[in-house]
């Protein structure tokens, strides 16, 4: 019976070992998930204000269009 219990302890001991170093492998894999999704983040947001920005530009060059067009335009 001592045997089994010495046999089960080492057996414990192991998977210890391999849950810990699960646990670090996932700890720097979220590091790393984590930087990537910011620098991503900000490619993102840079794209999209890019998009806002060429948008707006439009938009105004088509209402100075209109405003030039229609003089009534400028009391709305």
């Amino acid at each position: 019976m001592g045997e089994r219990i010495e046999a089960l302890e080492e057996h414990m001991s192991e998977v210890k070992t391999t849950l810990q170093s699960l646990v670090q492998q996932m700890q720097q894999q979220s590091l790393v998930i984590s930087e990537m999704s910011k620098q991503l983040g900000m490619k993102k947001m840079t794209q999209v204000s890019k998009t806002f920005v060429e948008e707006s530009s439009q938009s105004e060059s088509c209402l100075v269009d209109y405003t030039r067009r229609d003089p009534v335009a400028w009391s709305i």
